[in-house]
């Protein structure tokens, strides 16, 4: 009986020996699993702080497949490891000004000049790609150094040191350089630069192809944000100025009221720049930051996840999670027009907006232009006033008079007899019932009085024409029931009668009233001839 409880025992135990191993290899599986699940989620949140071991390593690849082409969409933009590409990218900040540029450029500079090699670990998320360092004389240059690029285009040795280090930066980076500043916004005909020449110079210095360029632009909403953030931190005779005095001390000032269009021509306009970058056939990535600011997102890491592609954790780059832009604001009161006036120019801004969305329909569908976090733009556009849409695109001088139509200008008053007020500018409903009634009272009204006063005019003409009518009437009808001519009719033949009747002629009445309708009385010698 023992011997069997031995066999029995024995026999159980055989079979649950390869049970137990296969149940601790999965446990050891889950424990090998969880712990490299925690190690990635730690490299992207936290940052590698393996000290010199970790800095020597470079971030992880992204797939097994190897790097891969950068027009690869990703599965989830907002969650992946840091991308490589097979070839290397440009990737230029246009701004425009006042959408959180130097916030940006200055994060970027930070966080990508050095590399993942010789840099803070915090630097793995964006380890692929380089910012710039550009040296001078005296040291460093700063961020705001690549703006020379547009605004001096005559300093050769200054584009010179620039090109080099962006040369060399291209050189080092496993993906590419990030180059940005506001000023890449001066394109179209209200910019008083011109950033097309200093862009083609970067690109041609670097021998890339147009589809490894891409232009990423800031899209701020609300729209009238922007444009009174211009006005904040405008430098110079108006930095402390009201916004009153900023608009209506330039309309009579050309060099001001020039600048005044580039503000609201270009610096206003991203939509406008990414037309002609897109024409130039370079990729543009357009990103809604009012989208961004509902989602709880920040700009820069919008940047570093969906366009550079940089290690992410739910639309942040990982290793910076808790790195964000400084505040860039400037505290004054805007208080010259209420809530409605305000409304006013925001959806006129909108409106302008609306007249590019036909245009750059053709490259958001080709995959040229992508428009991220898309939000407030081109919400209110209702396709019925494409036409008047596309009126505003271009007519910088319409939104200026209609905002300086707001204005009371008490201090420096403006003519806008040939100008357009706001309520004509945005071209509702009611405005159109308003301008009517102005033609109504302002030309209309007088026509009427006019040709009034000249139909009575052309009566009392007409009425003394019809008098001497039958006055003449009259007279004929009074020589052909007398023998004699009438009175009327004698003033050239008084004489003739006279003689006439000494002489003795006899005739009878009618010939002599014909007299006076036939030919001059022929002389004696004619008609001793007859």
């Amino acid at each position: 009986m023992k011997l069997s409880r031995a066999v029995i025992i024995s026999s159980c135990l055989c079979l649950l020996s390869p049970m137990l191993v296969h149940a601790n290899t999965n446990s050891a599986l889950v424990r090998e699993s969880s712990s490299s699940s925690s190690s990635t989620n730690r490299l992207l949140a936290e940052g590698d702080s393996g000290g010199e071991a970790a800095q020597d390593k470079p971030p992880p690849s992204p797939t097994d497949s190897g790097p891969q082409d950068p027009n690869t969409p990703v599965h989830d933009k907002d969650n992946h490891q840091p991308i490589l590409f097979n070839r290397k990218q440009l990737v230029l900040f246009g701004g425009p000004h006042k959408s959180a540029s130097t916030s940006v450029e200055e994060f970027m500079a930070q966080w990508a000049e050095g590399g993942w090699k010789h840099g803070h670990p915090h630097t793995k998320a964006l380890g692929y790609w380089r910012w710039p360092r550009v040296m001078g004389t005296y040291g460093t240059h700063g961020t705001k150094v690549f703006g020379r690029l547009v605004t001096e285009p005559s300093n050769d040795i200054l584009h010179k040191s620039i090109m080099d280090s962006i040369a060399e930066s291209m050189e080092e980076a496993e993906n590419g350089v990030i180059v940005g500043t506001e000023e890449f916004d001066q394109v179209g005909p209200d910019a008083t630069y011109k950033a097309l020449p200093a862009i083609k110079k970067v690109i041609r210095h670097l021998d890339l192809n147009n589809e490894d360029v891409t232009i990423v632009l800031n899209y701020r909403s609300p729209r009238l944000d922007q444009w009174v953030s211009i006005w904040k931190h405008e430098e110079g005779d108006f930095m402390d100025s009201t916004y009153e005095d900023f608009l209506c001390m330039s309309h009579n000032d050309p060099a001001e009221r020039r600048r005044r269009y580039d503000m609201l021509g270009a610096q206003m306009n991203p939509l406008g720049a990414a037309q002609v970058f897109l024409e130039e056939g370079w990729k543009v990535k357009l990103i809604d930051m009012g989208g961004v600011e509902a989602q709880d997102k920040d700009i820069s890491h919008v940047i570093g996840c969906r366009v550079l592609l940089g290690g992410c954790l739910d639309g942040f780059l990982g290793s910076l999670g808790d790195e964000l832009p400084r505040e860039n604001a400037v505290e004054k009161p805007f208080d010259e027009l209420n809530d409605e006036e305000s409304g006013k120019m925001e959806q006129l801004f909108e409106n302008r907006d609306c007249g590019y969305q036909h245009s750059l329909q053709k490259w958001i569908e080709s995959g040229q232009m992508e428009i991220e976090y898309q939000d407030s733009l081109w919400k209110t556009c209702d396709s019925k006033r494409k036409s008047y849409y596309s009126s505003l695109v271009g007519a910088t001088d319409v939104l200026f008079n209609a905002f300086l139509s707001q204005l009371e200008c008490k201090d420096n008053p403006h003519d806008l007899r040939d100008g357009i007020t706001m309520d004509q500018a945005l071209g509702n409903n009611n405005t159109l019932g308003h301008m009517i009634n102005g033609f109504v009272e302002a030309v209309l009204i007088p026509l009427v009085f006019l040709g009034g006063v000249g139909y009575v005019m052309m009566m009392m003409f007409k009425g003394k024409q019809q008098r001497r009518l039958d006055e003449r009437g009259i007279a004929v009808s009074q020589a052909e029931m007398t023998p004699y001519p009438s009175s009327a009719f004698q003033d050239d033949h008084e004489e003739e009668t006279e003689e006439g009747e000494e002489e003795g002629d006899e005739g009878d009445s009618d010939d002599d009233v014909e007299e006076v309708y036939q030919d001059p009385p022929r002389s004696e010698d004619a008609e001793d001839g007859e």
